[in-house]
């Protein structure tokens, strides 16, 4: 099982494949500002975003991140923890959709892994 993975996509973003506890430890090292603001520089790079798109992006990335991490600091299992940060995340997913224009929403859908990985590479410096 990887109960985490799709998770930091995150504070990130919609899971949509099961996650790693690793990634769970990964992110308790990290503050709802840093896994905000890769996001938001890695949406801005994939996605083109403009100076406004992007200062509004950056605040839901932030509102998200931070009403992920009480649950992800929290003493609840891990199977709880998954399901309680995947409801918040279908929130932050509903909003983006409304935020971004069709194909900018598609290209984040399609590219949850790579900002994963960015904010692996980016944070773990």
């Amino acid at each position: 099982m990887r109960p985490l993975k799709s998770l930091l996509a995150l504070a990130l973003l919609l899971p949509t494949s099961s996650v790693m506890a690793n990634d769970l430890e990964f992110l308790l090292e990290t503050t709802p500002l840093q896994r905000a603001t890769v996001q938001t520089r890695f949406m801005q790079e994939k996605l083109g975003l403009t100076p406004e798109a992007t200062h509004k992006i950056n605040g839901i990335n932030l509102v998200y991140a931070e009403k992920v991490e009480p649950i992800l600091k929290g003493s609840s299992m891990l199977l709880v923890k998954v399901q309680d940060i995947k409801a918040i995340l279908l929130q932050k997913d509903e909003i983006l959709r409304g935020t971004l224009s069709p194909q900018q929403y598609e290209r984040y859908r399609d590219s949850k892994d790579e900002i994963i990985d960015a904010m692996r590479h980016d944070l773990q410096k």
